[in-house]
């Protein structure tokens, strides 16, 4: 077995300390099998928490409460299969915490979970999803039926119903 060195060169700063947000879907079904019914909110918000803490690195883990929310809604039996959220590592204001970092876990409503993929965002391009009831419009055919009403913020959107619309907009000034 060869010696261990010493003094040898520091690789750089750990990548761990550094503030980064990640959109992740956390599939709960299969961290809840074999649960008993009357336990399966409670264990699912633990696996949500305890999949944050490795994903990023922090052991404080805050958890949204509209995380919460769409986890119970249906009740403590009857969970979401899956659920898409944002693991964002940030710096912790709190003086008397003895980490310098949490993590917050926010939920992100989707309409599926079909090609979604584990996306860094970048801090100054980062994304917030709002929810907009579109105006009453005119019963017009498919071709015509566009959303001309949005900003030019808007990179994206999710038609969830009839009633809401999901938008993916940019916090920074677009030119």
């Amino acid at each position: 077995m060869a010696p261990a060195k010493k003094g040898g060169k520091k690789k750089g700063q750990s990548a761990i300390n550094e503030v980064v947000t990640r959109e992740h879907t956390i599939i709960i079904h299969q961290r809840i099998h074999g649960v008993g019914f009357k336990k399966h909110a409670p264990r699912a918000l633990k696996e949500i928490w305890k999949f944050a803490m490795k994903e990023v690195g922090t052991p404080d883990v805050h958890i949204d409460t509209e995380l919460n929310k769409a986890v119970w809604a249906k009740g403590i039996r009857n969970i979401p299969y899956g659920v898409h959220v944002w693991l964002s590592r940030k710096r912790n204001e709190d003086e008397d915490s003895p980490n310098k970092l949490y993590t917050l876990v926010t939920y992100v409503p989707v309409t599926t979970f079909k090609n979604l993929q584990t996306v860094n965002v970048d801090e100054n391009e980062r994304l917030i999803v709002k929810v907009f009831k579109p105006p009453k419009k005119k019963k017009m055919g498919k071709e015509h039926e566009q959303h001309h009403w949005l900003s030019d913020e808007v990179l994206k959107y999710r038609v969830v119903n009839e009633d809401c619309l999901i938008c993916t907009i940019t916090t920074r000034k677009l030119v």
